[in-house]
């Protein structure tokens, strides 16, 4: 098995810029570029193909395919759904200093275009409903990140000393789930509004050394899973009684359905 081409964003060069007449015409893909598994060509020739291209109106689709095209040169793309381990399986597959973000299936579709990007093995981990509001919910009282973002959740968080009484607040924890990156259902990452899945493979947090082989021999590389950005649990904070835990089922009802959770 090959290695993963682990890449990092294109830097700009001093080099000459070629004129408009020295530029190659992209009227097809290049002969020179092998095909990759999957039937994806690398990142540098999605611009060949013609019914990929797409009218980016918007920076931010701009910016998405910028920063997602170098992450589909070995065929495969994870999209990474908040607390599911993603920052783990993200280093194995792309090395430790990729940075992927937290961009939605649809997003990615959007920006690659649909032709290229079903031609991915894309794909994406879930958890348990219950388990990630207790892993987020310490991973935000402890300041996530420490970026602007994750910092204003943690005062925002600061009322609620344990998750017991944060589930207990039910305005609070609808306003999470609504509007809070981490807290957003994981169907809202994997999937349309439909309920269709936008990814080819689904692996679970609960069988992750597992699904990650299984998603690695699929993609044909070689990978290691490290253990990264984890939260440290605290039994007696995050333990929850049955209307609790039935409070955090329900609102992520969906999520159960779709992912065999129930």
């Amino acid at each position: 098995m090959r290695t993963p081409q682990h890449r990092t964003a294109p830097r700009a060069s001093a080099a000459h810029e070629p004129t408009a007449l020295e530029r190659p015409t992209p009227t097809r893909p290049r002969a020179d570029v092998p095909a990759r598994r999957h039937g994806l060509r690398p990142w540098r020739s999605l611009d060949y193909l013609g019914r990929d291209l797409v009218a980016l109106r918007r920076p931010r689709d701009r910016n998405t395919r910028r920063r997602m095209l170098p992450l589909t040169v070995d065929g495969f793309l994870l999209i990474h759904v908040p607390k599911t381990a993603g920052t783990s399986v993200s280093a194995a597959f792309y090395g430790p200093d990729v940075f992927i973000g937290h961009t939605t299936a649809r997003q990615a579709r959007r920006a690659i275009g649909p032709w290229a990007y079903a031609r991915l093995l894309s794909f994406g981990f879930v958890r348990d409903p219950v388990s990630r509001v207790s892993s987020t919910f310490r991973y935000l009282r402890a300041g996530g990140a420490q970026n602007r973002y994750d910092l204003k959740w943690q005062a925002a968080l600061a009322p609620y000393p344990t998750l017991e009484r944060l589930v207990a607040d039910e305005r609070m924890l609808t306003e999470l789930n609504r509007n809070q990156l981490h807290f957003q259902p994981q169907h809202r990452f994997l999937c349309d509004p439909a309920g269709r899945l936008l990814v080819r493979e689904v692996g679970r947090f609960e069988h992750l050394a597992d699904d990650v082989a299984r998603i690695a021999a699929l993609a044909g590389v070689d990978v290691a899973l490290p253990t990264l950005n984890t939260s440290s649990a605290d039994e007696d904070e995050v333990r929850l009684d049955r209307a609790a835990v039935a409070r955090v089922r329900e609102l992520y009802a969906r999520d159960r359905a779709l992912f065999g959770y129930d």
